[in-house]
């Protein structure tokens, strides 16, 4: 028997690598893309009911929102702040959407969410126009 027979490899000088049954490293979702994903859809379903409770009260008295102030300075703000979420959301997933090594799908899809929302807002605003 020689010196090289008799020599074993102890685990420290063997290379390190993964058992080849391990299974792949799942990629987590990135975090700028649920964030999107969440305020597109919490600003869309806000700015929706805004509009559909306009609609109401426009059907129902029409007169109501040409004499009160408050409540026409209160729907403004609070349309300008729905608009300005969709953009921080639309920012937000275009961040999420080029981070490499992570799941891409909510910045996908607040981009998508937050696209066709501010979409469809200047579509409104358009045909609205007298």
């Amino acid at each position: 028997m020689t010196d090289q027979e008799s020599v074993t490899p102890t685990p420290a000088s063997t290379p390190a690598t993964a058992p080849a049954s391990a299974p792949p490293r799942e990629l987590p979702h990135t975090r700028f893309g649920i964030a999107s994903f969440v305020l597109a859809l919490c600003a869309s379903f806000g700015l929706g009911a805004m509009v559909a409770f306009l609609g109401v009260i426009e059907t129902i008295r029409p007169t109501l929102l040409d004499h009160n102030e408050f409540l026409d300075m209160l729907l403004g703000f609070a349309f300008l702040f729905g608009v300005g979420v969709e953009f921080v959301a639309l920012a937000l997933g275009i961040a999420g959407w080029v981070q490499r090594d992570r799941k891409r799908t909510f910045a996908v899809l607040g981009v998508v969410f937050s696209s066709a929302t501010l979409s469809l807002l200047t579509l409104a605003v358009i045909l609205s126009a007298e």
